[in-house]
């Protein structure tokens, strides 16, 4: 398995600019579900750029439950034309 691409530094910076929600459809999310997909309120770090560096800027919290924009938009979505509450 390939290392974390953002150091947890990073990821605590933006769970505050995003005030604990995701980047896409604005849902809660529980910092003791990081990196855990199905859960209630889970999510995952995904990079902005898959090309881009491992920086704030390119790093959003994504959920990976309900609506799993993790999956639908970071995945299979146009990630670079939705919006993002950020």
């Amino acid at each position: 398995m390939a290392p974390p691409k953002f150091l947890k530094g990073v990821v605590v910076e933006a769970w505050y600019r995003q005030a604990g929600h995701c980047g896409h459809c604005g849902k809660n999310l529980s910092w003791s579900r990081r990196g855990r997909s199905g859960e209630p309120n889970s999510w995952q770090p995904h990079d902005r750029d898959p090309n881009g560096t491992d920086l704030l800027r390119n790093c959003v919290l994504l959920c990976t439950d309900g609506q799993n924009c993790h999956l639908n938009i970071g995945h299979d979505g146009d990630w670079q034309s939705s919006p993002m509450v950020l």
